[in-house]
C-alpha cells in the first residue's frame, strides 16, 4: 500500500510540475525608438522655438538618457478632447451657443490677415497691447462671414488674450 501511495504522490507531483511549467510565459520586448514630443517654455512663459540638440537633455527616472535624434516641428498635429457640459443650465444666457461657437472655431479655417496693422490703429508698435482695437477685429470677423455677435465676441476675446500674452 505504501508503494502505491508513494507512486501516486510521485505521479501527482510530476503532473503538477508539468502543469506549472506549461503556465509560465516567456516574452521578449524590444523598443528601438521612442518619440517624446515636447514644448520648451522660456522664463516668461513663451515657447522656445530655436533649440538645438545640444541644448536639450532627456532624463528618465532621474538618469540622463542619450538621444541620437532631434527634430524641430512647429506644425506637428495636435490632438485634444473637449468635455462639454450638456446639462440644462447650459441653455441659460446662451452658454451652450457660445460653447458650440468656441468648439466650431477650433475646427474652422483660420482667418489670415495680410497686414494686421489695422487692428492696431494702422501701425504695429511696441505699445501694441494698448493700441489693439477690438471693434476693428469684430468688423473683420463680420466681413469673414461670422455673423453672430456672440461668435465674434469669442474670437475677439481669444485674440485679445493672445495679444496680452505676447506683450507680457
Amino acid at each position: 500500500m505504501r508503494t502505491m501511495t508513494r507512486r501516486w504522490f510521485a505521479a501527482l507531483a510530476l503532473t503538477a510540475g508539468v502543469l506549472q511549467a506549461q503556465s509560465v510565459l516567456n516574452e521578449t520586448v524590444s523598443v528601438g525608438y521612442v518619440m517624446i514630443p515636447f514644448t520648451a517654455i522660456g522664463t516668461k512663459g513663451r515657447p522656445l522655438t530655436d533649440l538645438r540638440l545640444g541644448e536639450v537633455r532627456l532624463f528618465v527616472d532621474g538618469a540622463r538618457v542619450r538621444s541620437d535624434m532631434f527634430e524641430k516641428a512647429q506644425n506637428a498635429p495636435v490632438s485634444f478632447t473637449i468635455l462639454l457640459d450638456g446639462s440644462g443650465s447650459m441653455g441659460l444666457a446662451g452658454k451652450m451657443d457660445s460653447a458650440r461657437a468656441a468648439i466650431g472655431a477650433l475646427g474652422g479655417a483660420p482667418i489670415v490677415l495680410a497686414d494686421a496693422a489695422a487692428l492696431f490703429g494702422g501701425r504695429v508698435t511696441a505699445d501694441f497691447l494698448r493700441t489693439f482695437d477690438a471693434s476693428i477685429a469684430d468688423a473683420m470677423l463680420a466681413m469673414a462671414c461670422i455673423s453672430r455677435a456672440a461668435d465674434r465676441h469669442i474670437h475677439v476675446t481669444a485674440l485679445r488674450r493672445a495679444i496680452a500674452e505676447a506683450a507680457a
